[in-house]
């Protein structure tokens, strides 16, 4: 291996490279899914809750329909919120994204240097590193924090690679289990493995025969297999996102795509136009001249050497994914296509001056090459510094996707733009033909705007398909609540019954509950609900307002007393103390009520 203080000026080099080019994320909010699988996630504000990331899959998301195991990931995002603070999340986790695209492309020159170190040849040991460093593909992963699953299965699987490599058994089937942790396509860390040593074997390797090298990484692969099971089958079957055909159709056409991204990186986006677009006959014709270049390279190491820097496609391109194309996918694709791109060049000795000199034009292409590069992954972080920029740049290059569309509407609405929300949503639900999802959508923002009677419209039509669905009854609630209350009250009492750790229906059904004049009611129901959510705030905050308004301040004491211990020093708790003080002072004045009640409206939206 290099010398330690070869190996850490590379660390220092790429360190600067990486801050210097990707600093503009450090500002930059949660994007795309990360707002359901961290922002909103209240799994991740609590490292007790770390160890129970090993055998609950729904702890991926706040919303537990959108399960995925990856507990060592979960455990990173928590670590963050622990260190860093709610207030500061976003920025230290977008740091650390940073940080792991910078020890992976120090993982690929630690490849390649060991590789080559018997040769003394460093020189494409360090081009590899810088260039996947700053490969415009590789820019999302490094800039998108819910990415992190690609860099840090990445990150072990190329580990695993050096410690395989390096004849340190064990220490390889460690770092293909942590890889297992962060995500599940890190499965193929073993065919990775065995390719590698296909293509370029060491004497280690030579000296081993047989399959009991890789018994123990069989034995791994079956026991997470059988862990996984209910996973992978609701991932292969009962997700259903297109027929056989359909996905062998699509794949024709993504492995060209994906092959041109990754040759010709122009342009990027979060969605591409792959996804709307059914394969053709240029399709299927550059898809069979790939698989009979394939064919005739089969025998030939260049064929090998292709097919090694394929094997992370592999369970992308089986399992039949909404989005088909998503740079992130084709990181350890980069990654793995650099150390061998590095090690082969090295194996050859490039260059007319010795193994470890290029000649003056390769090292202008080089250069040119590498100026190119920062330059779109400079555009990439500029463009990933705010939610909006992302959205626009996807709904202009895939104008026909229904998935850019709902999420460019999705951030309008964060972002405080509810007309032109409706219209992307509008726009999404036109291209998608009638998705439950995006009605709800349009109908929450017609809720939001009071437009109430085109809101009830909507949603008594939904409820006539889907008579059950907790979220259809939750919003006509909404929408007949100012007019017929009991009526809205029937329905909010279906839709707790059904989801009773739904957080805002129990609140809306509190609140209309205490409208009608039943307390104790709307008190037991957010009782109930905070035995199972000991956590929300919101839920202590507004017992505490029905508690007072009934006249049992002691009770609402009690209730924001459990607040602040949840968010201590949060200006509304305090403001409630401040004014039941006031009330118990003037307890005989029954005129103090109304005011608590304006502040129950205002903390009910908190």
């Amino acid at each position: 291996m290099a010398t330690p203080v070869r190996g850490l000026a590379m660390l220092a080099l790429l360190t600067v490279a990486g801050v210097v080019l990707f600093h503009p994320s450090f500002d930059a909010p949660f994007q795309f899914d990360d707002h359901h699988s961290i922002r909103e996630n209240p799994n991740l504000r609590d490292l007790g809750r770390v160890p129970s990331f090993l055998a609950d899959a729904t702890a991926f998301s706040g919303e537990s329909d959108r399960a995925m195991y990856r507990p060592l990931l979960l455990a990173s995002y928590a670590v963050g919120w622990a260190i860093s603070g709610e207030a500061q999340w976003a920025a230290s986790l977008h740091l650390v994204n940073v940080l792991l695209h910078v020890a992976v492309s120090w993982l690929v020159w630690a490849l390649v240097q060991y590789g080559v170190e018997r040769s003394g040849n460093s020189t494409f040991a360090v081009l590899a590193g810088i260039g996947f460093l700053l490969h415009p593909v590789a820019s999302e992963t490094a800039l998108y924090i819910s990415a992190r699953s690609e860099s840090m299965s990445t990150l072990f699987m190329l580990a695993s690679l050096l410690a395989w490599r390096r004849a340190q058994r064990p220490g390889s089937l460690l770092l293909f289990v942590l890889a297992l942790g962060c995500k599940s396509t890190a499965i193929v860390t073993p065919v990775l493995l065995w390719g590698v040593d296909r293509i370029l074997p060491t004497s280690s390797v030579r000296g081993e025969s047989g399959l009991r090298p890789w018994g123990p990484f069989g034995v791994a692969v079956i026991t997470y297999l059988v862990w996984m099971q209910h996973l992978i089958e609701s991932s292969l079957i009962q997700q259903r996102v297109r027929s056989l055909l359909e996905q062998i159709a699509v794949q024709m056409d993504a492995w060209v795509y994906q092959l041109k991204l990754l040759l010709i990186p122009h342009p990027l986006s979060v969605i591409h136009p792959i996804d709307t677009v059914s394969p053709g006959w240029t399709q299927l014709l550059a898809f069979l001249m790939l698989l009979s270049a394939a064919a005739l390279l089969v025998r030939r190491r260049l064929g090998w050497q292709l097919g090694v820097v394929l094997v992370p496609l592999i369970i992308p391109s089986v399992i039949p994914l909404h989005t088909v194309v998503s740079e992130h996918r084709l990181y350890p694709v980069l990654a793995i296509g650099f150390v061998v791109v590095g090690l082969e060049m090295s194996r050859r000795e490039i260059g007319t001056l010795g193994p470890d000199i290029l000649t003056r034009g390769q090292r202008a292409v080089a250069a040119v090459l590498f100026i190119l590069w920062a330059g779109l992954a400079a555009s990439q972080a500029g463009e990933w510094s705010t939610e909006l920029g992302i959205w626009r740049k996807a709904t202009a290059l895939a104008p026909a996707s229904g998935r850019a569309h709902e999420f460019h509407a999705d951030a309008l609405r964060r972002h405080g733009q509810p007309t032109a929300a409706l219209a992307a949503y509008r726009t999404a639900d036109r291209l998608y033909g009638g998705r439950l999802e995006l009605q709800l959508s349009i109908g929450g923002i017609l809720l939001q705007e009071n437009r109430l009677e085109e809101a009830e419209s909507l949603m008594a039509a939904l409820q006539s398909q889907y008579p059950t669905d907790p979220r259809v009854l939750y919003n006509l609630a909404l929408a007949r609540r100012p007019r017929e209350p009991k009526a809205a009250l029937e329905l909010l009492e279906q839709v707790v019954s059904a989801k009773p750790r739904w957080k805002e229906a129990v609140m809306a059904r509190a609140l209309l509950l205490e409208e009608l004049g039943h307390r104790d009611r709307a008190a037991e129901g957010l009782q109930t609900a905070l035995r199972q959510t000991p956590g929300w705030i919101d839920g202590w905050v507004n017992l505490g307002f029905v508690a007072a308004r009934s006249g049992r301040f002691a009770a609402a004491r009690r209730a924001w007393l459990a607040a602040d211990s949840l968010a201590p020093g949060l200006p509304m708790i305090q403001q409630n103390f401040a004014e039941l003080t006031r009330i118990e002072a003037a307890s005989s004045a029954h005129q103090a009520i109304p005011e608590v009640s304006e502040q129950l409206e205002r903390g009910s939206r908190e």
